[in-house]
């Protein structure tokens, strides 16, 4: 039975790969380990990156990209502008590109309307 050099565990019973190694993620439809692009720490079972390395940003297109200083407490970068931030980490939340620490006591910002939409457990 051929086993895919690139799972790090298989099923004892069919065979099948149940966890892949490092940098790999599994798919399914081809029954193997795939490589995720650059830097890339999980994905999905189409070889799509859903977690970046530290430092990285997950871009629109399932890559990583290293954030430059210039988006500090950014998740997710925007395709077109790698300098606009569209999805901040949490306790943040974007305001035209940039990420800025939510207000205290405030969970949701609306950064469009420049109000908070819901309180967090200590507000």
């Amino acid at each position: 039975v051929y086993q895919d050099v690139n799972c790090l565990t298989f099923n004892s019973v069919t065979g099948g790969c149940t966890m892949c190694k490092p940098f790999f993620s599994y798919n399914e439809q081809v029954q193997l380990c795939v490589p995720l692009p650059d830097y890339c720490l999980t994905g999905d079972m189409l070889g799509r990156c859903s977690s970046c390395m530290a430092g990285y940003t997950l871009i629109s297109n399932y890559n990583c990209l290293w954030i430059t200083p210039s988006v500090p407490n950014c998740r997710i970068v925007s395709k077109d502008n790698f300098t606009r931030c569209v999805l901040c980490n949490n306790g943040s939340y974007s305001a035209n590109g940039v990420c800025r620490p939510l207000p205290v006591f405030c969970a949701l910002y609306d950064s469009v309307n420049n109000q908070c939409q819901q309180c967090n457990d200590n507000g």
